[in-house]
């Protein structure tokens, strides 16, 4: 009989174990994220669950000094917010694995050896008169020198454990001793004619990136056979021959800029880009300078500028899975898709229209509407019977109507939400089962205009969320920037909402994996 009682106590207090370790971790997950800090919101709640926080602060640093020695060791990330008056010095505890600067510069920094990832923010440009010891020598695996960075790197000032290196205004000029561990690199927008062959790239460089203005010589070999992906403006004009590029070469990318777009009708004359050698190539992303020829048979994804996609290849390749329109085209009977014949199963367009063909195989369609009309609305969405997602994305002016009645067949919807709740509306019956709402600002949103088929929620922003809940939802992704809302919910007395509140941050694109298990 005593061994019984024992055995009954032993499970109940496994069980209180239990649902204590699991209330806190819940509690961890969603509160986490990013949490803006002032001296006068110190007082959080949660505190002791906080992993990320952006200082906003605007006195003098002795003061930041003090706010950050008060934060809960359980903090990870720091980010500066406003600017200071001086910047002397800045001291991080060895808690700290992630810290980024912003529109602030100091003298001096008391960096941990523990630091894992540093972002030296916009004002910073020179080592000079700073110590030849001012980064850690080791631990520091994520380095972004900022945009206006253009110094010498010398040997030995980079640590030997860094990976991810970005040098914003780096000059052709510039000396450079990089680190054998580095895997991605970004040489920043102001190295117009550099020479790669004058810098001993890392021999494991996975990706390299650079950027808008260079437009020096890519020789043969000067690459290394490790790289997989590569970005270059789109104005490069060096020349391009089949074997200048690695043959390890997974994606291949012609960065296009706001300023070097040649407008709206106007194509300049196409290069050829032979391909022919890059049979592990599997995407790709060029606008209205080139022609790819002998591309892979296997590319499964292309993004282009061009308004002309028959002029993109010579031979199209029949095995496209992923299709991407980034241009911002304003009349939809210029744009020749040609799409008849591959297999796209991904497609973003400019707009629904008549002058578009959405073939059969297509099952997540994506829109940017772009320059709508201010005096026009928009209503009476429609999508092929054959699509599962829709995403709209909106660039228009607020107000309009958003009509999505007739998406009766789709199983996902990702838009931007209207504040006029008369003027937006949702199908009512069907098999919508995930929806994604972005960017709500400082709205109380009324549950009711979710239809009741609706299993997965996304609200973006900052929307004050309004209970009860739907009976059909099992999960609610909110922004981790919606401060109002996690801050005052209480989860003690609405326990249920902890198995459906999940926090992501903004950059998080949980509608693309989450649109897979539909």
């Amino acid at each position: 009989m005593q061994s019984k009682e024992i055995s009954f106590l032993t499970i109940y207090r496994n069980l209180v174990i239990k649902n204590y370790i699991l209330y806190h971790l819940k509690m961890l997950n969603i509160h986490f994220h990013k949490r803006i800090v002032t001296k006068k919101s110190m007082d959080y709640q949660n505190r002791e669950y906080l992993r990320s926080v952006v200082l906003y602060y605007q006195d003098d640093v002795f003061l930041l000094n003090t706010l950050i020695k008060q934060l809960p060791r359980s903090v990870r990330t720091i980010q500066l917010a406003g600017k200071l008056d001086n910047g002397n010095l800045l001291i991080i505890p060895s808690n700290i694995k992630t810290l980024r600067l912003g529109d602030n510069i100091f003298d001096s920094l008391v960096i941990p050896e523990t630091l894992e990832s540093l972002d030296m923010g916009s004002l910073f440009k020179s080592l000079i008169g700073r110590s030849s010891n001012f980064f850690p020598t080791s631990g520091l695996v994520y380095l972004n020198l900022g945009s206006q960075f253009n110094d010498n790197l010398k040997e030995g000032v980079l640590p030997t454990t860094l990976k991810t290196l970005k040098l914003g205004s780096f000059k052709e000029n510039n000396e450079a001793y990089f680190p054998k561990s580095i895997t991605d690199l970004d040489f920043g927008d102001g190295c117009r004619n550099l020479k790669l062959s004058s810098y001993n790239l890392p021999p494991d460089l996975v990706k390299l990136r650079l950027g808008k203005s260079f437009n020096g010589p890519l020789l043969p070999g000067s690459l290394p056979n490790s790289l997989k992906k590569l970005i270059l403006p789109e104005k490069y004009q060096g020349e391009i021959k089949q074997n200048t590029f690695p043959l390890s070469i997974t994606s291949l990318k012609f960065e296009l800029f706001d300023d070097d777009n040649p407008g709206f009708g106007i194509e300049p004359k196409r290069r050829d880009l032979d391909l022919g050698l890059l049979v592990d190539l599997k995407s790709l992303q060029f606008g209205s300078r080139f022609k790819a020829k002998n591309a892979p048979s296997k590319l499964y994804k292309f993004s282009t500028f061009s308004k002309s996609f028959s002029k993109c290849f010579e031979k199209m390749p029949k095995e496209i899975l992923s299709l991407e329109f980034l241009d911002r085209i304003s009349n939809t009977k210029n744009l020749d898709l040609g799409l008849s014949s591959i297999n796209v199963y991904s497609l973003v367009a400019p707009s629904i229209s008549k002058y578009i063909s959405i073939p059969e195989t297509v099952k997540h369609l994506t829109t940017r509407n772009f320059y709508v009309n201010p005096h026009k609305t928009i209503t009476n969405y429609s999508a092929p019977k054959h699509v599962v997602s829709f995403r709209d994305i909106y660039h228009g002016h607020d107000g309009k109507n958003r009509d999505y009645s007739k998406l009766t067949k789709i199983k996902a919807l990702s838009t931007y939400f209207t504040y006029n709740y008369e003027k937006f509306i949702l199908p009512t019956v069907g098999n919508l089962k995930l929806l994604e709402l972005n960017y709500i600002f400082a709205e109380d949103f009324l549950m009711a205009i979710v239809p009741s088929s609706v299993e997965t929620l996304i609200i973006r922003g900052a929307a004050n969320i309004k209970l009860p809940l739907p009976k059909n939802i099992t999960s609610i992704y909110i922004s981790s920037t919606n401060y109002h809302f996690l801050n005052n919910i209480s989860f003690r007395k609405e326990p249920d909402l902890m198995e459906i509140i999940k926090v992501i941050d903004d950059s998080n694109d949980i509608f693309k994996k989450l649109i897979k298990d539909l």
